[in-house]
């Protein structure tokens, strides 16, 4: 079993990178917004993003009064973690679902591009999984210890 302090060490860590990785998806939606011609799709990407980046951020503030007793959590930052972790929640489950149904219809995705590109395609697409599965993961994994700590601090 892992002690309080590296349990909120990782959360930390956890925290970080889910910051960075949403914060580079945000801009890569951005830019993409310029030319995509499904904006309101991307849209709906920039928001889940955004909820991903403020969970994050506010995680920051629950880190501190939990390392620091005497610092409390303002009301409006519990309501505000409660909130981007279900909206992240959904978009954690939606992602997953999605995941799975590239993996499950790998094969196919494969035989529809040209031979001379499927291996390469392969090699993306395998990277691609690992990065997105373990990216929903630690949202996961995030989301679970903010729950638990926000009961902690009642």
């Amino acid at each position: 079993k892992m002690s309080n302090k590296k349990v909120l060490i990782l959360y930390k860590i956890i925290s970080y990178f889910n910051l960075i990785i949403a914060g580079i998806f945000f801009l890569i939606f951005l830019t993409s917004l310029t030319v995509m011609s499904q904006k309101l799709l991307i849209l709906l990407y920039m928001m889940l993003m955004v909820s991903v980046i403020m969970l994050s951020y506010l995680s920051f503030s629950l880190q501190r009064s939990i390392a620091d007793k005497t610092i409390s959590l303002p009301e409006a930052t519990r309501s505000g973690l409660r909130i981007n972790a279900y909206i992240t929640l959904a978009y954690s489950f939606f992602q997953f679902s999605g995941l799975l149904g590239i993996i499950l219809k790998k094969n196919e995705i494969l035989k529809s591009l040209p031979p001379e590109y499927a291996g390469e395609a392969l090699g993306v697409i395998n990277f691609m999984l690992i990065f997105l599965l373990i990216f929903v993961i630690a949202l996961f994994i995030h989301i679970f210890l903010t729950f638990s700590y926000l009961k902690k601090i009642k």
